[in-house]
């Protein structure tokens, strides 16, 4: 009996799997006939599929797509990595620098200091404002591959939402044993710095490995056919070692995209083609996945504490990339539209989220209240973020004339 359930669930499991991908692109289509990004069509479609509407798309069913979510995001990753192009980017080290330095700043106080002033509650003041630094690479990505954007902000987005990312996992290192000291009486800082250190370093060194023997074998190789192949199975050996072992799917593919990229030389528009356009239906399935997580009683239950989260994060994106690159001094349309291009928000502030759920909920009360609602602020604005945020990248691509000018 047993194992007729099983083989019921999968064939469950195989139905979700094509009607999420099918539906998943005729909204995207629709949505883009719109001019609307096709990302957002993907997410709708979640919600429509999701427990919030029909219920075709289950938490279960979420769970079990997990692996797909991973590969999603491995593919992206690699994505990025071919993007950031050391004769593009050695131009802009001193600008990405203060973007970043400058844009930490600004959210960590324009977020921290308004939420601290109404909650009077530390522990969720530096929680929300510790992850209000993050930036989705897969929805800020997905839209540049869309409008085939190439150019000065183009480059400066796809590095910026690579080390966004890096910077938000460090600070939340730092942050997360003081709060812990907050809700739970104690603080193991070494133990959490860590295993920080051990997951960016970790990340960073297998990333360079698989970069290196990446190159090697795409040397060896001159097929188009093969050279898929090749990067499939890549991401998919990729997503497992760094699931195995605790690693950044997302930064492990960002290097050795990177370092394949700029070892490749001449063949690096090719690696981007393959990647750009053989895995749709996988990031179509990232998307509605990411749609159908939400259920809209989080929105009724973010308060105030959400609403300056959700306010104050936005200000704070484009004020603090805006000081950064003005100090910079940058171009006029970097200083103008790069903000605007990074307010999406998606899987690491999730993740922090649920990390804070999991270990704080049931300890007490209070530890209780504050992981649920930083758990239901982040959720509920994520998908807030995911809706807004491609839309902007779609018009700072426009805006700035890079559109249209990728391969």
């Amino acid at each position: 009996m047993a194992l007729d359930s099983i083989l019921i669930y999968e064939q469950h499991l195989m139905l979700v799997l094509g009607v999420a991908i099918i539906i998943g692109y005729i909204g995207g289509r629709l949505f883009i006939s719109r001019g609307i990004p096709g990302i957002v069509g993907y997410m709708v479609v979640g919600v429509l599929l999701g427990e919030a509407l029909l219920g075709f798309i289950t938490e279960e069913d979420i769970n079990f797509l997990i692996p797909f979510v991973d590969l999603a995001l491995a593919f992206i990753g690699f994505g990025i990595g071919v993007e950031l192009r050391i004769d593009r980017l050695k131009h802009l080290v001193r600008e990405i620098a203060s973007i970043t330095l400058f844009h930490t700043l600004v959210i960590l106080a324009l977020v921290g200091i308004p939420i601290y002033l109404y909650t009077r509650d530390p522990a969720i003041t530096i929680l929300l404002s510790t992850i209000a630094l993050s930036t989705a690479p897969a929805a800020t990505v997905k839209v540049l591959w869309d409008y085939n954007a190439e150019g000065e902000v183009t480059t400066m987005l796809y590095t910026l939402v690579a080390v966004y990312d890096i910077v938000t996992s460090l600070v939340f290192a730092f942050a997360y044993p003081y709060v812990e000291s907050i809700i739970i009486g104690f603080s193991e800082m070494t133990v959490v710095l860590a295993g920080t250190l051990y997951h960016l370093m970790g990340s960073i060194l297998l990333g360079l490995i698989a970069g290196f023997i990446l190159d090697g074998i795409l040397g060896l190789l001159h097929r188009e056919s093969d050279m898929v192949w090749t990067l499939a199975l890549a991401n998919i050996l990729i997503t497992g070692i760094a699931e195995s072992f605790g690693f950044s799917t997302i930064l492990m593919t960002i290097i050795a995209g990177f370092v394949a990229v700029n070892l490749r030389g001449p063949q690096e528009e090719e690696i981007f083609q393959v990647v750009k356009y053989g895995v749709e239906p996988i990031l179509i399935l990232f998307f509605v996945t990411m749609g159908a997580h939400i259920k809209f009683e989080y929105f009724g239950l973010i308060g105030l504490t959400g609403v300056l989260y959700l306010v104050l994060r936005g200000i704070g994106k484009y004020i603090g990339s805006y000081i950064g690159s003005y100090i910079s001094n940058s171009s006029v349309k970097v200083k103008r539209y790069i903000g605007l291009g990074l307010l999406s928000q998606g899987g690491l502030s999730l993740a922090l989220a649920s990390k804070i759920l999991i270990d704080f909920s049931g300890i007490s009360s209070y530890a209780t209240t504050i992981a649920s609602t930083v758990f239901t602020v982040i959720l509920a604005t994520t998908f807030i973020f995911e809706v807004i945020g491609p839309i902007l990248v779609k018009y700072v691509v426009i805006w700035s004339g890079e559109a249209g000018r990728g391969v």
